[in-house]
């Protein structure tokens, strides 16, 4: 890893001797750099977007000469690859991008979906603890045993509780005491 990056960075500053062939490196590995950063919008996973970066930082860094050239080139090249990212964005049928961007299965109880159930009726009724609840655990109301949160810090196994509120499918609980 460490001699690629050596081997790049003295081929870098050989070029930059030869004259217009050090242009056309420069020209290509910008070009490389902002092609990996374009490759990243469409298979995320963090690693061709972070080594396009560098390769475009590098290759930025080492050609220009005082930090103020080097921060304004840096900000022209960011707007052409906001530019090659929009052109490519719509170039690209509308069809494919929903296909690869958006997630296109159906979540209907036909292919096994079912939500969790409502608990609203368990509201103001009183059940005892089954386990520890660290704040959540399990209750038992009547025969059915349910996921419980308790309202604050943690109620032992075994003590009675009243429903006080439902979030999601799990019951807000108060000690009785």
């Amino acid at each position: 890893m460490y001699m690629n990056s050596i081997v790049l960075l003295k081929f870098m500053e050989s070029a930059n001797y030869i004259g217009f062939f050090g242009d056309t490196v420069n020209i290509l590995l910008i070009s490389l750099g902002l092609l990996l950063i374009c490759i990243e919008l469409f298979i995320p996973g963090g690693i061709a977007g972070a080594i396009g970066c560098c390769i475009v930082f590098l290759t930025i860094l080492f050609r220009t000469n005082s930090l103020s050239d080097f921060f304004i080139v840096l900000f022209m090249v960011t707007l052409i690859a906001i530019g090659i990212c929009c052109l490519i964005w719509r170039i690209i049928p509308k069809e494919i991008r929903n296909r690869t961007l958006y997630l296109q299965t159906d979540l209907s109880k036909k292919e096994g979906y079912s939500p969790a159930p409502e608990r609203g009726g368990y509201l103001n009724q009183e059940g005892v603890t089954k386990s520890i609840l660290r704040p959540s655990g399990k209750i038992q109301i009547g025969s059915e045993i349910l996921d419980a949160q308790a309202e604050q810090a943690f109620i032992e196994a075994g003590k009675p509780v009243i429903v006080i509120g439902v979030e999601g499918s799990q019951l807000i609980v108060r000690e009785l005491l």
